[in-house]
C-alpha cells in the first residue's frame, strides 16, 4: 500500500511542465479535433515541486489522473459549454526500452568527454561545472521538454532527442525487427509484433481514452431571462487506480484531444482550458 502520494495539477500550454503549442481548445465544426497534443513532463513538475533535481532516466508511478475543462476568461467570454475527448499515452518500461535510453545517455557521456570546454553541452566540461549532466528527451518532436538534449547525428528526424526516435533506431540497430531475425511477417506462425521496443507510439502502447465536459448555459428557444438556460456543471473524467499504478518511462505522457462536439450555430467559439491533475506515488532511476 502506497504511503504518501504527489498530487500535482497544470493547465495545458500555460503551467510548467504541462506543454501544449496551443493554450486553449475550441469545438471543431465537424466535430473531429486534429493538431493538439500536449506533452507532460513529470520531471520537470515534481523537480519544481520538491525543490531538487530529477531525471528522466527514470520510471515514474502513477495512481491518479484527472482531466476536465476551465474557462478562459479572454476577449470572447465563455456563453455556452465544451464536450472534449482524446488519448492520454504513456510508454511502458521494458527491458528493450530502458536499455535504448541507457545507450542514448552513453552516447551523450562519451561524446561530451571528447568536446573539451563547452557552454552548451551539458556532457562536456563546464568552465563552472554547475550545470546539471542529464539526458533530456521529447515525447515524438523538438521543443516538446524543456532543456532537451542534441542529438548530434544527422540520424534522427528532429536536431534533439526525442524517445520514439531512440527507441526506433535502438531496435533497428540491434536487429530487432521480425525481418532481421528471420521470422515471418503474414500467414500461420506471423511475428504480431513490429521491433523489439515497440516504438510505433501510434499504436497507443499504453493509454486511456477520456471525455470531458463543462456548461456555462444552454442555448433555448424560451424567452428565459437572456433567452439561455442557466444549468452550470462541469463533468470531469478520472482514473484512479487506488492502491495499484501505472508505470511511466522517462515521466512523459502524452495528451491529444480528438474530437469535440460540433458547432453550436449562433454562439461564438470560445476558449477553453485543459486542466490535467494526477497523483504520482514515486519513481525509480535507471
Amino acid at each position: 500500500m502506497s504511503s504518501h502520494i504527489h498530487m500535482v495539477s497544470g493547465r495545458m500550454g500555460v503551467t510548467d511542465g504541462f506543454n501544449a503549442l496551443a493554450e486553449g481548445i475550441t469545438e471543431d465544426n465537424d466535430g473531429e479535433f486534429t493538431g493538439y497534443v500536449g506533452v507532460i513532463d513529470l520531471s520537470k513538475i515534481l523537480s519544481m515541486k520538491l525543490g531538487k533535481q530529477l531525471s528522466q532516466m527514470a520510471n515514474y508511478r502513477v495512481s491518479f489522473m484527472q482531466i476536465d475543462l476551465r474557462n478562459i476568461n479572454n476577449a470572447l467570454d465563455n456563453d455556452a459549454g465544451l464536450t472534449a475527448g482524446g488519448v492520454i499515452r504513456w510508454m511502458e518500461p521494458t527491458k528493450h526500452r530502458v536499455d535504448a535510453l541507457q545507450y542514448a545517455r552513453k552516447y551523450v557521456r562519451q561524446l561530451g568527454d571528447t568536446t573539451g570546454a563547452s557552454t552548451t553541452n551539458p556532457f562536456a566540461f563546464y568552465n563552472d561545472d554547475k550545470h546539471y549532466k542529464g539526458l533530456r528527451f521529447n515525447w515524438n518532436a523538438d521543443g516538446q521538454v524543456d532543456s532537451e538534449t542534441p542529438d548530434g547525428t544527422s540520424i534522427l528526424a528532429g536536431s534533439y532527442f526525442a524517445l520514439d526516435e531512440i527507441l526506433y533506431h535502438y531496435a533497428i540497430a540491434m536487429g530487432g525487427t521480425p525481418g532481421d531475425e528471420g521470422r515471418p511477417t503474414s500467414g500461420e506462425g506471423e511475428a504480431l509484433w513490429i521491433d523489439r521496443t515497440g516504438s510505433d507510439q501510434s499504436l497507443c502502447d499504453n493509454g486511456v481514452y477520456w471525455v470531458t465536459s463543462y456548461t456555462n448555459t444552454i442555448p433555448t428557444s424560451d424567452l428565459v431571462d437572456d433567452g439561455q438556460w442557466h444549468d452550470t456543471k462541469s463533468d470531469y473524467w478520472q482514473l484512479d487506480l487506488g492502491n495499484r499504478h501505472v508505470s511511466v518511462l522517462g515521466g512523459l505522457l502524452n495528451l491529444e484531444v480528438v474530437h469535440t462536439n460540433t458547432d453550436m450555430a449562433g454562439f461564438a467559439e470560445d476558449e477553453f482550458y485543459v486542466q490535467v491533475t494526477l497523483g504520482i506515488e514515486g519513481w525509480e532511476e535507471f
